[in-house]
């Protein structure tokens, strides 16, 4: 996800990993290979509220929040997100996670990672067989089989 946003145009990239060394690798090499200004950030209660309140896009990529764990959420400072920010939580199942109606409680857009899956599968399906894939049909399948 940070590459392809990082080969997408945007100027800067904040990375935050439980493991702050992880974090500031990844950064390092996007930095590297693509010149984007790439920064590794803390996690959870150590993220830097002013980077979270100026940021466009938030995505929350860690398993947290995914069923039957649906409850939980990762630390994360909710109350600086603001109407114009668009949060993505990559989770599908839930639908809405604990970490996607926090952010819409503070007037963020919410984004889930169901379209994420459906067009890594519409890609696979292209590649596999040459054949243009049936979205369609395929975005039906998906929603009865992961939304139950």
């Amino acid at each position: 996800m940070a590459v392809k946003l990082a080969l997408s145009g945007v100027k800067t990239l904040a990375l935050s990993n439980r493991s702050l060394d992880k974090a500031a690798a990844l950064a390092s090499q996007i930095s590297k290979l693509t010149g984007v200004q790439a920064k590794a950030l803390p996690w959870g209660k150590e993220l830097p509220k002013e980077r979270v309140a100026e940021s466009h896009l938030v995505v929350q990529t860690t398993p947290i929040g995914m069923s039957p764990g649906k409850d939980s959420y990762p630390e994360f400072p909710f109350e600086v997100l603001q109407p114009g920010q668009l949060v993505c939580d990559l989770i599908y199942n839930p639908d809405q996670t604990c970490f996607l109606k926090l952010a819409a409680q503070r007037g963020a857009a919410v984004l889930n990672g169901i379209g994420m899956l459906l067009y890594q599968g519409v890609l696979a399906f292209e590649l596999w067989t040459k054949e243009k894939a049936p979205v369609e049909v395929m975005k039906i399948s998906l929603r009865e089989q992961v939304c139950k």
